[in-house]
């Protein structure tokens, strides 16, 4: 628990009290909604920056500026207002919905209506319609909005040491599709870790506190570290990228004996249609595939620990030094023992 995140985030605001109005008078008698917005003035309603789509066309595009976003910070963290009436709408950074309390509904382009509960979160790149809509007293949803260079510098500077499955998640955002989206479910966890991220970013950036900034990056990082380090449990993927996900959880498992014949036979396809469905699904052909995983695993074991290169050879499911070398080097033009070293000046350069 936060202390004052509560009362802060249920104390009802101006806004919140017109669209609750309003949305009570559209529940009711059709006449009489129908009176109480011939009473409204469009124009200041715009001022107010009210939505109202009965009475006027409210999509827009929101862009990288204020008053989305301070002069002094990237990144802006605010409360969605509660009985905001459902509107689609895009813009020019990237957004992370969070739901705290109570349910929302969250549409993403054309696709259906997700009924949200407490504890999930959505990460929408730029460009995506969407809409979103909470409808009760208690419905608190967080959203945060990062700005393109920001997230990217947070989120796939953390990718850029992970595994060939962050690439999954690095194209689900940056594929520029109608529907694109990433969808994790955190809400069944007794680790309330998550959702103190959540709250600690609403009140850093709500009380603008010395180096609130800062703080704002460190916990988007937490968030995200937490996300993709338990993924297995939070993430939900849509029908298009279940089956490239599963070809990735695969290969996570059984990088060091996988072979095209085992890993059809695991998913119950003959090899030829496994072979063409990896293709499809992933761009490479399976044996590619596995050996950039293996690779990007060397990687990672070079920078992250002591162990000698034929050690890491025989962990990685290469049987022969020499080809292992050889490989390494067609990839990154250097050999594993450079790498490492390369690796380490960098780091004892960045510690000067």
């Amino acid at each position: 628990m936060i202390e004052g995140f509560d009362e802060i985030v249920l104390a009802w605001e101006k806004h919140e009290l017109f669209y609750k109005e309003l949305y009570e008078k559209k529940k009711g008698n059709p006449a009489e909604y129908r009176r109480f917005l011939s009473q409204l003035n469009v124009e200041d309603l715009r001022e107010e920056g009210l939505v109202v789509p009965d009475l006027y066309d409210t999509f827009e595009i929101y862009g990288e500026t204020t008053p989305i976003f301070d002069l002094n910070t990237d990144i802006a963290v605010w409360k969605h207002s509660r009985y905001t009436p459902a509107y689609l709408h895009a813009h020019r950074y990237f957004e992370i919905v969070c739901v705290v309390s109570g349910h929302a509904r969250h549409r993403v382009s054309g696709e259906a209506v997700m009924e949200l509960q407490p504890g999930d979160i959505c990460i929408l790149p730029d460009g995506v319609c969407h809409s979103l809509e909470v409808i009760s007293d208690d419905g608190i949803v967080i959203n945060v909005m990062l700005k393109k260079s920001t997230f990217q510098y947070t989120f796939f500077d953390i990718l850029s040491s992970d595994n060939l499955l962050s690439r999954f998640f690095q194209d689900a955002l940056l594929e520029h599709k109608e529907n694109n989206y990433l969808f994790f479910r955190t809400g069944n966890e007794e680790d309330d870790t998550i959702e103190y991220c959540i709250k600690a970013m609403f009140l850093n950036y709500y009380k603008h506190r010395k180096y609130y900034d800062k703080m704002l990056k460190h916990l988007v990082s937490c968030l995200f570290i937490l996300l993709l380090r338990n993924y297995n449990k939070y993430y939900i993927p849509d029908k298009n990228s279940q089956k490239e996900l599963k070809i990735m959880r695969y290969l996570q498992e059984h990088y060091a004996d996988a072979t095209l014949e085992h890993a059809a036979a695991y998913f119950n396809y003959s090899t030829s249609y496994f072979s063409r469905m990896v293709k499809h699904n992933t761009g490479c052909n399976f044996t590619e595939l596995l050996v950039k995983y293996r690779l990007e695993l060397a990687c990672r074991l070079l920078r992250e620990s002591r162990l000698k290169v034929g050690e890491i050879c025989e962990i990685i499911g290469y049987r022969n030094l020499e080809h292992f070398n050889r490989q390494f080097r067609k990839e990154f033009d250097r050999t594993p023992t450079q790498y490492r070293r390369e690796h380490r000046d960098n780091v004892k350069k960045d510690q000067i």
